[in-house]
Order: structure tokens, then sequence, then C-alpha cells
């Protein structure tokens, strides 16, 4: 079985080192293990002006997630994501409604790319269980907030989507590192060749 874990992480930044001193930055993680074996993680971090919110963040963090696993694993395999923002995990669970015109275009992205799978289900975990996760979100907004002007575009994967995405958000990076065996490694990066070993 496979097991997807995800975070989101939201702050608003004021810096008067830049033209528009405030900015929102949203940043994610995401570990995907088989088994209890590590086999991919990533992180990343988008940048908007205003209307930003942790929920977006999570969303954000979903997607990230369900695309890598749609790069990397058969769509029949059994896998679990698990996420500790609860209002995210219920909204795709059809247990809360989506009631933010704001939210709405990143659950129907992410509901979009969760039904690619046959067997996926979502859970919702207390943050303190979703430590990896929670590290890379972390490491992402440490590596954002420092390195904001000399941010280095890593994977401009993200910006096929911009009907998706619009003008409201502009990566900053996305990182992803695939930790397998070296037998298995070449499998992986076959799905996605510009994964970053």
């Amino acid at each position: 079985m496979y097991t997807l874990q995800f975070d989101g992480l939201f702050r608003k930044i004021n810096n008067s080192n830049i033209k528009n001193n405030e900015f929102e930055l949203h940043c994610y993680g995401w570990v995907l293990s088989e088994e209890d074996e590590v086999i991919a993680q990533g992180y990343g971090a988008y940048e908007s002006q205003r209307e930003g919110s942790s929920n977006i963040a999570e969303y954000l963090a979903l997607i990230e997630g369900l695309e890598a696993l749609l790069d990397l694993i058969q769509m029949d395999k059994r896998i679990r994501v698990y996420g500790d923002a609860k209002s995210v995990i219920d909204q795709m669970r059809g247990v809360s409604a989506v009631n933010s015109n704001r939210i709405w275009r990143y659950y129907d992205k992410a509901m979009k790319l969760a039904n690619n799978f046959i067997a996926l289900e979502l859970i919702w975990l207390p943050r303190k269980y979703n430590k990896e996760a929670d590290k890379l979100s972390r490491i992402a907004m440490k590596q954002a907030r420092f390195n904001h002007k000399h941010a280095i575009k890593l994977d401009k994967r993200i910006s096929y989507y911009p009907e998706f995405y619009g003008n409201k958000l502009t990566p900053i990076y996305d990182l992803r590192i695939i930790n397998k065996t070296q037998e298995k490694k070449s499998e992986y990066l076959q799905a996605f060749p510009e994964y970053i070993n």
C-alpha cells in the first residue's frame, strides 16, 4: 500500500525591500511512501498578493502530492492520503460543503486528480502525526522567505496549468526528490524524468 502525507503553510509577509512590500506565501510539503519506505518527497512555494488562506495552502499541498502520485504510481494501487487540515479532508470526502468561491477551484482540481485513482482513501490525522510533511512545508517557507527575490524556479511544470492558477499565484519553486533503491529509481524517473536525484 502507498501513503501520501501532505501539509500546507500560509504566511503574510511584510518586506520593506520589495516594491509591493506585502505579499503572501503558500508553502507545501508532501511525502510518498510504499509500506514504510519513503520513495519520494517534495516541497515548494507559491506567492500571491492577496486573498490567500491556510486552506488554499493545504489544497496546494494536496494537489502537488496527488500530481506526484499520478506521475509515479499506477492508478489501480491502493492509496491512503493523510492530511492534518480537517476542513480539506472533510470537503474532499463529501462530509462538508465548499462554501468559498476562492476555495472551489482548488477543491475541483484536487477532486479531478483524486478521481484518477481506483482505491484512494482520504484520512485526517492530528498535526503531531504529520511531522514529515509539516517539516517539508516549513523548509519551503524558510527558503521562500529568505531567498524571495532570488528564488529559483526548479520545476516549470507548475506553469503548465495557467487556466487553473491564473494570475493569482506565482510559483516560486517546486523541488521533488526520489528516495528509492537504485534498481527501482530508474522506473520512477522514467515516469517523470525531471525529478531531482
